[in-house]
């Protein structure tokens, strides 16, 4: 197989970050609407469903933004700093860099800043311990989040239509 150039590998990436961003929106989606659910979820359910659909969102979201194994044929990630929209609106850079934090400190990761424990007493019986509990939710605004990974998507979809017409117009069809 022929190695594909810069620009295919990053079309390729585009397009599986705009899966991703699809993801990421579905999950905020079902966020949402579980708010909207009449008689709500049992007691501790509704909570434990809603934090697994923010995790499923981060992780979503997040996937193009950290290497990711391509066997050359996808860039291995992207970079905040190539979406134009988010990288010039200061609200969604922040959300951005406040969901891949989360992401890297305590989602996918047990950073001990963020999960730690301590001893608070050793008997001959046993061994109390604290730990610390990140708010998953502290700083995240979920329609923001969403708005975000809108913004991603469609900003992967234009760059994605660009190199393909680039690729196709100056190298012929691309296969």
């Amino acid at each position: 197989m022929a190695e594909l150039s810069t620009e295919h590998k990053r079309a390729n990436r585009l397009h599986l970050a705009i899966f991703d961003m699809q993801d990421a929106r579905r999950y905020l989606e079902a966020y949402a609407e579980l708010g909207k659910l009449p008689e709500g979820l049992p007691p501790g359910l509704g909570d434990t469903v809603k934090e697994s659909l923010i995790v499923a969102a981060i992780v979503a979201y997040c996937r193009p933004f950290t290497t990711n194994t391509s066997g050359g044929q996808a860039l291995s990630k992207l970079a905040i700093d190539e979406f134009w929209w988010v990288n010039n609106n200061a609200a969604q850079k922040a959300l951005h860099v406040l969901v891949m934090t989360k992401r890297s400190k305590f989602v996918a990761h047990a950073d001990w800043v963020a999960r730690s424990t301590e001893i608070v007493s050793l008997t001959a019986t046993g061994v109390q311990r604290t730990f610390s509990d990140p708010d998953l939710m502290e700083g995240l605004d979920p329609q923001e989040f969403h708005a975000l990974a809108v913004a991603i998507e469609q900003d992967c979809f234009y760059q994605a239509m660009a190199l393909q017409h680039w690729m196709h117009k100056d190298h012929g069809p691309i296969g």
